[in-house]
């Protein structure tokens, strides 16, 4: 596979990532809506935690219960994990003929993003999309096999909390900003969304597990979108380019990504290339060691290693080629194995 199918590959992995909107989005009005939120007036703007999960929307239609996963063929609940036979074992499919719930599922091990999540060893199941009660989950932790635990979304309501002197000064002339000018620039636009995601867990606190969140889904503005927690992003960016080549749901072939090493070390491309250079990324940031709280795929130690004979192939020692790259797909394949921060 050439260099240009390897990158498309990732670009479209990453297009998959951002295609939730973000403040960059927004219109200028929904900006100062937000910041005058985040300011301290009653919120007009509703707040939840995001949460790096696996998605699963479970239908009931005439007491008939379904599910799909996200990505996925809509499936009979017997074809699904013990989120929809949950479902379908409670009440509610008696007493509720046509719904739609919207999971999001947080595994003990095994989960398919960067948070390290203190949830013990149950599985926990959050309906993001509001149609759950209170009254539902108590039901449905009843009816679970007790590795199950259901929350609903006002369990991951975050409202803005008391600022600093300096983050409420910023954010307060950010709003005079936008409020004495009827434009906003783009650049304008990220100065404020990288001002707010810095400044997350300040503003809306840690995750309900404890820790650093994902980041915060906005809605009751012109269109839903989300605020990544900044750090949690670092991670992300450089771990999503590798995590796209190399995982299971990859269909590039290992041998193409070692043949692209072994270019390196006999001077056919160079570290500059963008696959490469991802690599190359990836294992600087992981060397230095991320913030507590997430998942990465080498700790420092390995990651160290793993650069020395990335920087061995990039001087003409193509035998390390085969090794380096089964090492990262043998890691990156079982998130089992993944080191905490």
């Amino acid at each position: 596979m050439k260099s240009h199918s390897l990158l498309r590959a990732v670009i479209r992995t990453m297009l998959i990532e951002s295609a939730t909107p973000k403040i960059s989005d927004l219109t200028r009005e929904d900006i100062i809506l937000v910041l005058e939120d985040i300011l301290g007036r009653e919120p007009l703007a509703s707040y939840t935690e995001k949460l790096a999960g696996q998605n699963l929307t479970v239908y009931i239609r005439d007491g008939q219960v379904t599910g799909q996963f996200k990505g996925h063929e809509e499936a009979d609940w017997a074809d699904l994990s013990g989120v929809a036979n949950t479902v379908r074992k409670s009440n509610i499919p008696n007493e509720t003929k046509n719904a739609k719930y919207s999971f999001e599922i947080l595994k003990p091990e095994d989960r398919p993003d960067y948070i390290d999540y203190a949830i013990g060893d149950k599985t926990v199941v959050i309906e993001f999309g509001g149609l759950l009660t209170k009254e539902d989950a108590i039901e449905l932790n009843r009816a679970s096999d007790e590795r199950l635990k259901f929350l609903t979304k006002n369990d991951i309501v975050k409202m803005p909390k008391p600022l600093s002197e300096k983050t409420r000064s910023k954010m307060a002339g950010f709003l005079s900003q936008l409020q004495s000018s009827l434009k906003i620039s783009k650049l304008q636009k990220q100065e404020i969304e990288l001002a707010i995601s810095e400044a997350l867990i300040e503003i809306f606190g840690e995750s309900i597990f404890g820790g650093t969140p994902e980041g915060v889904f906005v809605t009751g503005t012109s269109k839903g979108f989300k605020i990544p927690e900044k750090t949690y992003a670092d991670v992300q960016r450089v771990s999503v380019p590798l995590y796209a080549i190399l995982s299971s749901k990859s269909n590039i072939p290992i041998a193409n990504i070692i043949r692209r090493f072994e270019d390196l070390a006999n001077a056919n491309i160079t570290s500059s290339d963008k696959m490469i250079s991802d690599f190359k990324r990836y294992l600087e940031k992981a060397k230095d060691g991320f913030s507590p709280g997430f998942k990465t795929f080498f700790n420092r130690a390995e990651a160290s290693e793993l650069l020395d004979t990335f920087n061995e192939i990039e001087n003409g020692n193509a035998n390390s080629a085969t090794d380096f790259v089964k090492t990262f797909s043998k890691r990156i394949k079982d998130k089992r194995s993944w080191q905490s921060t």
